[in-house]
């Protein structure tokens, strides 16, 4: 009971600042994001500790999650210190799904605040006959996030062939990126291919060295067809020539009798 009546004083006299204001108060660090294939779904899991700037407590108020890639989020879990809430996603101005959380609880300077967020849904990984593609999009937050952990989790039975940017680290089937900050309403994409072949990590994209090779491989063909070609018609006229020398010798042995 008395913890509940601290708390409601802290909330009575701390004011809940707007997340603009907040960016000059604290900011999100450590912030990984993973993202897990599997068949036709993918698992991403959100996680970052709120940090406070200030000697004072803040109380960080309303902050949202932009889903882009036409994201549709399922089985939504938000744990914020420890506590779990219920959200639902919504739309925002531009048609995209967005998922608000609040964050009512103090955050102390010496205190991070750690929040989690997972959330299924289908899959948009782009599918070729060797050579699969996912490009996801990261960004536009309302609170600047500092040390940003991007990975992306391919099947295991596949290996990362290309990736832009070039990623800090590929462990086994796990490719990660690092971007030292993100600004408020900036944004970051990734790209990853992959395939079943064990190819390395490549400097351009598998499917356009596929396409190089069967290119060549054309080429040569082509080559060895006109090669070939010109070699028959070779023998042929030397088989001519010969065959009217014959003739010619034949006709002249007549003429002598």
């Amino acid at each position: 009971m008395k913890k509940i009546l601290v708390l409601m004083i802290l909330l009575m006299v701390l004011p809940a600042y707007a997340a603009n204001d907040f960016n000059n108060m604290g900011n999100l660090r450590e912030y990984e994001v993973q993202s897990s294939l599997g068949g036709g779904t993918m698992k991403i899991v959100q996680s970052f500790k709120v940090v406070n700037n200030l000697d004072e407590p803040i109380i960080p108020g309303r902050a949202k999650m932009i889903l882009f890639n036409a994201i549709e989020p399922k089985n939504i879990y938000v744990n914020i210190g420890g506590s779990t809430i219920n959200v639902q996603p919504t739309k925002d101005e531009l048609g995209r799904n967005v998922i608000y959380y609040d964050i009512w609880q103090p955050v102390l300077k010496e205190q991070p605040l750690s929040v989690r967020i997972e959330f299924d849904t289908d899959s948009f990984v782009q599918k070729g006959l060797l050579f699969k593609e996912l490009s996801m999009t990261m960004g536009q937050p309302d609170i600047r996030i500092e040390d940003l952990t991007f990975s992306i989790v391919v099947p295991s039975n596949y290996y990362v062939t290309y990736t832009n940017p070039r990623p800090a680290s590929i462990d086994g089937n796990k490719v990660s990126f690092f971007f030292p900050k993100l600004d408020v309403d900036k944004e970051v994409t990734v790209n990853v291919e992959y395939s079943f072949i064990p190819l390395p990590l490549l400097p351009v994209h598998g499917y356009w060295l596929y396409m190089i090779i069967i290119f060549i491989a054309l080429l040569v063909l082509l080559y060895n067809l006109i090669r070939k070609t010109r070699h028959y018609k070779k023998l042929s006229l030397d088989y001519e020539i010969k065959k009217l020398k014959s003739i010619n010798k034949l006709s002249e042995e007549l003429n002598k009798l």
